[in-house]
């Protein structure tokens, strides 16, 4: 049996990654994403230089920052509502397993 499975156009991980991100977004044509993340990653302040770094570069970003370990349904339906009422063209997850599950389930959903 063979397959092929795309869950995402691109992940990246590791130290100065967030300067990545216009560049990254620029190529996707992402002009207002969504960034989903947990409330622990918010309050390190992570989101906030993310958002910092991509205004400086005339993206607009939404947040979403709820995301909960082992998300419940209502994360994943939540954060779609978000997506929807700010016209979001892409999605950004940052942080571990639970905010990377949300966050592809968000792009998935959104525009199936």
């Amino acid at each position: 049996m063979s397959f092929s499975f795309h869950s995402v156009p691109l992940i990246e991980s590791g130290l100065g990654k967030v300067a990545l991100l216009p560049d990254v977004c620029e190529r996707l044509k992402i002009k207002r994403p969504l960034i989903v993340t947990d409330e622990g990653i918010y309050k390190l302040g992570i989101a906030n230089k993310i958002i910092l770094t991509l205004n400086r570069n005339n993206i607009e970003p939404c947040l979403y920052n709820q995301v909960l370990a082992d998300p419940p349904e209502s994360n994943i339906f939540d954060a779609i509502k978000i997506f929807k009422d700010f016209q979001s063209d892409g999605v950004i997850g940052l942080g571990g397993g639970s905010s990377m599950d949300v966050a592809k389930a968000v792009s998935y959903f959104s525009v199936n």
